[in-house]
């Protein structure tokens, strides 16, 4: 399924961050209804967005309150105003990823969720049939992860300051897709 963006903005934050605005721009004589705001709401969803701007003339009560109920979503009236006398529609944020610390835990295929986990040195891991280098699958994991949960964390309602914000999350793999220690890897937690 396509879904047509009329402004796409990414911002790169830092190496293997990039941070996502979307806008929907309407300049319609009629108030925008609820239905289009469910659907912009798609769109924010599949692109990942941090945070997603509609910017019309006018907005139905529906609309507005359907808008209300994630804070990705922001509505910014528009006016026809010379060009002279515009203000910046939006307060964009920067978000720094700093001192993550990434524990990676290994179900082999056939574990029960309820089995306790036994620890052990990871030295080598293959993926796909290659060797890789478990530090940069741990990041490569790690940053697929905290992708995901950024993009529901409400930093633009935030003041500006430090956060601690854990990111869990599980990665799934097929019969010996990915191998530890000659064991084939079903889950990666």
């Amino acid at each position: 399924m396509k879904h047509e963006i009329d402004l796409w903005v990414s911002v790169a934050i830092a190496k293997g961050y990039n941070s996502i605005f979307i806008f929907e721009c309407k300049n319609w004589e009629d108030k925008v209804s609820k239905n289009e705001i469910i659907v912009f709401s798609e769109k924010i969803d599949v692109t990942n967005a941090q945070k997603g701007f509609f910017v019309a003339k006018s907005f139905t009560k529906d609309a507005v309150a359907q808008a209300a109920k994630d804070a990705r979503r922001q509505l910014l009236t528009a006016e026809d105003l010379p060009p002279e006398n515009g203000e910046l529609p939006m307060q964009f944020h920067v978000i720094i990823l700093e001192g993550t610390a990434i524990e990676l835990a290994f179900r082999s295929r056939g574990v029960r969720p309820d089995q306790p986990v036994t620890r052990i040195k990871v030295k080598e891991v293959t993926l796909h049939g290659e060797t890789v280098d478990i530090q940069a699958l741990a990041k490569t994991f790690s940053d697929n992860i905290w992708q995901k949960r950024s993009s529901t964390f409400p930093s633009g309602t935030l003041p500006e300051g430090l956060y601690s914000v854990p990111a869990e999350g599980e990665l799934i793999f097929e019969l010996n897709e990915l191998t530890a220690e000659e064991k084939d890897i079903e889950r990666v937690i």
